[in-house]
């Protein structure tokens, strides 16, 4: 049989149908995969807006934590002290941040601000440096 009398075969059969059985069903379809997602097991469904989902939330916000900590941890093992110093700017320790983990093509990425400040006799000036991160678990 020809594909397009096929579909015009199908196509009328589809028409006698109701309008009634469609809006039914469309109506029906809709809390039915809302029930299913929501019966689902954690971290068994995966979705391009994750910041949707509440516990990726709180995973993230605890890799950003250790992530700054492991930083932290380690100015204070290099320098034997928690201030960074190239001999004009100081950077400490106390004031790394990371936030905004992300991942996208294989590479995760996570903003890191530095606060840094500059010691004169007369003045101290401070300037805050955000820089983006990129690493990747290969």
């Amino acid at each position: 049989m020809n594909p397009v009398k096929k579909f015009l075969k199908v196509s009328a059969w589809l028409g006698r149908v109701p309008s009634l059985f469609y809006a039914l069903l469309y109506v029906t379809l809709i809390p039915s995969f809302a029930l299913f997602y929501w019966l689902m097991p954690p971290r068994q469904f995966y979705h391009s807006t994750i910041q949707f989902e509440q516990y990726l939330k709180r995973d993230a916000q605890t890799a950003l934590g250790d992530l700054e900590s492991a930083i932290k941890a380690n100015i204070e093992r290099i320098n034997h002290s928690p201030k960074l110093t190239n001999g004009v700017w100081v950077c400490d320790s106390r004031y790394v941040r990371c936030s905004t983990l992300a991942y996208n093509n294989g590479q995760f990425t996570f903003m890191l601000e530095l606060e840094y400040l500059a010691e004169t006799n007369t003045a101290t000036a401070s300037f805050h440096a955000i820089d983006e991160v990129q690493f990747s678990l290969e």
